[in-house]
């Protein structure tokens, strides 16, 4: 579309999410974001310094209320609802080999807590 039609898309969570499929204007002084987006990252290596740089970028002109934050223990495989889904003997297994240094389900808590965070004020109207 033309970008002029009814919005569909109210907010946007991102969770450790990559940028460097999308085009290089996205990030990069490109077009400003018209609804509020929180990038929600793991604080390990996955994101490089281009990635975040982006995300900050796009923070920047976007609405009010849109920023980025580190989830404290968590690497990219933390956000899966996978790990909430296996047996617990599986979840230590697991753990281990997705190298959080966190249990996955405080991970996800903190997760859904900063996604409620953001979206509460977006759709209550605050």
């Amino acid at each position: 579309g033309d970008g002029e039609g009814p919005v569909r898309v109210r907010a946007v969570v991102a969770m450790d999410s990559w940028l460097w499929p999308m085009a290089k204007e996205v990030g990069a002084g490109g077009p400003d974001l018209k609804v509020p987006v929180v990038f929600l990252n793991s604080d390990g290596e996955f994101q490089s310094a281009e990635g975040r740089k982006r995300q900050d970028n796009l923070v920047a002109g976007a609405p009010e209320g849109s920023f980025v934050a580190a989830i404290k223990g968590a690497n990219h495989h933390a956000f899966s609802d996978a790990l909430l889904l296996v047996p617990k003997m599986l979840m230590r297994v697991i753990k281990r080999g997705a190298g959080t240094s966190r249990d996955p389900q405080e991970i996800i808590a903190d997760v859904v807590e900063q996604s409620v965070k953001f979206l509460e004020p977006i759709f209550r109207g605050k």
